[in-house]
């Protein structure tokens, strides 16, 4: 694998700016061991939550207690709190027409609760809400001109005409509008106090309910491939299923009357909602334990004193998706996340290394995080701003690095250009040294990592990435795979920005609060 070098020479380091011994401290060999460790099979794919995990968060405590980084309000974790999430025994859903007659839907062949359903009871009206999306930016509003509050939705699978390239709604771009989470969210918003979702039958002539697929109701699934969900929001939920086809037929008279609702909402491109002519009684049971996973934190004290004094924070999430479930004997089930993201985790970890072999401290206090439970909805970061440990009103900036290690040898993104564009500024002087080609993008495009939460607090964010691959959420992420030559000039590009804002008055505000 060719690896690209830049030479470093003292005369180009800017007065005031890291010192080389700092910087020496950053090193391929050194990311690679922090890589390998992360990534190697014994760890089983870092899960959240898991054994493997906490092992995980041992190993990088011990080497922010190495690096000589003091620990914050005394420990170098921070408890999450986790809900494994159980089917219960009680879920029934009963449909009652105009005419008094009501039917029973049995659970598995006629509907099936989703991973994110509520342990409750609800009746209404039921109201057909299209594609259950509201997206003004696209002017399209399924939600326009329908009262949806205190009654049940029903909406179709998908988005409109998401077959067609050129819809905003296409599968290819893989709009935030189309999936389960945020429908349901926004049903919520609208004041929807239950969720009914159905196959779209102008795309698939197979309507059988699929929900979640519970241990309790199929044996193929093992019996702790359960959801789980980020405890400190498990209340923001309501009653979630899927329905199949006799529902269906119930509901609009015949598949075919869904059916055309669909089709005259993709050939006109405008919703088509309306009150059906059936209520519900809609009750969804799960039982949840309570597990936990730690972020991993620790504090570099700048020189500024006092309650006001200035905080940057540096994070990464060290967790993976685990295991492959059902795979077939003598393949690889594990996914290593040797990219995704042990390459972001190492590069903090250098930041770490290379700020406690400076003689001088910054004007500004560090904090280094090691998030927890990222891949399963920013578990720790969500976390850590609803419990901050530092406060975020003196939290200046957030600088986070996920996916650092592979593709094109010359070239970096770094997302926040337009959100913060005094960040940039930062990082493009500071790439003077290091000789990239970077490209930008704003936060709203940047995808789902830590920085998120982070921006909904109006706090500004850059975003370093080096691209999505075909190994992404694959077995084959593997730490062999790593540029570790292009990792290193990451982790150093990252460090002379985090020690230039560190070190500066610099106060960047958030020009764009959008967060898809």
């Amino acid at each position: 694998m060719r690896i690209l070098w830049f030479c470093l020479l003292p005369g180009m380091l800017s007065a005031g700016g890291p010192s080389q011994t700092a910087l020496n401290a950053i090193t391929p060999e050194a990311v690679r061991s922090i890589v390998a460790y992360l990534a190697a099979d014994s760890l089983k794919g870092r899960n959240t939550p898991s054994p493997e995990l906490d092992r995980c968060a041992e190993f990088l405590a011990e080497r922010f207690r190495a690096y000589g980084l003091q620990p914050v309000n005394g420990s170098y974790f921070q408890s999450v709190p986790i809900h494994r999430i159980h089917l219960g025994d009680s879920n029934r859903v009963t449909l009652r027409g105009q005419d008094g007659v009501e039917k029973t839907l049995a659970i598995k062949k006629d509907f099936v609760p989703f991973e994110i359903t509520a342990d409750r009871e609800v009746r209404g009206d039921i109201v057909f809400v299209g594609y259950g999306i509201s997206a003004p930016e696209f002017d399209y509003d399924d939600y326009a001109g329908i009262d949806v509050a205190g009654k049940i939705v029903l909406a179709l699978k998908g988005g409109p005409n998401e077959q067609k390239p050129d819809s905003p709604f296409s599968s290819q771009k893989r709009s935030p509008a189309v999936t389960l989470k945020e429908k349901v969210k926004c049903a919520m918003d609208h004041g929807a106090v239950g969720f009914m979702l159905v196959t779209n039958p102008l795309r698939s002539s197979l309507l059988k309910p699929t929900g979640f697929p519970w241990p309790s109701l199929s044996k193929s699934f093992p019996a702790d491939a359960l959801p789980v969900a980020l405890g400190k929001t498990e209340g923001q939920k309501m009653p979630c299923i899927q329905i199949g086809e006799e529902p269906i037929r119930t509901l609009f008279g015949s598949v075919e009357a869904c059916k055309a609702l669909a089709q005259r909402i993709d050939s006109l491109g405008q919703p088509h909602s309306q009150t059906l002519a059936h209520q519900a009684v809609l009750r969804t049971s799960v039982t949840t334990e309570i597990q936990y996973a730690r972020n991993v934190v620790a504090q570099l004290p700048g020189s500024q004193d006092g309650a006001n004094k200035d905080w940057l924070v540096v994070g990464a999430h060290y967790d993976h998706v685990g295991i492959r479930q059902n795979t077939p004997a003598g393949q690889d089930s594990i996914h290593n996340g040797a990219d995704d993201n042990a390459s972001g985790t190492a590069a903090m970890m250098m930041l770490a290394a290379a700020f406690s072999q400076e003689k001088n401290r910054p004007k500004r206090s560090v904090l280094f995080m090691a998030f927890a439970g990222e891949e399963r909805g920013f578990f720790g970061s969500k976390t850590y701003v609803a419990d901050p440990l530092v406060p975020l009103e003196h939290t200046v900036a957030m600088i986070n690095l996920d996916m650092v290690g592979r593709n094109r040898v010359d070239s970096l993104t770094v997302f926040g250009r337009h959100n913060a564009p005094e960040l940039w500024a930062v990082v493009e002087k500071e790439n003077r040294h290091i000789g990239f080609k970077l490209s930008a993008g704003s936060v709203k495009d940047s995808g789902g990592s830590d920085h998120m939460p982070f921006n909904e607090q109006k706090i500004p964010t850059l975003f370093f990435h080096t691209g999505l691959h075909a190994d992404y959420h694959q077995v084959s992420d593997q730490a062999e795979k790593i540029n570790y030559g292009k990792l290193t000039l990451a982790a150093k590009l990252a460090y002379r920005t985090v020690h230039r804002l560190a070190d500066s008055d610099i106060r960047p505000v958030l020009h764009d609060t959008h967060i898809p």
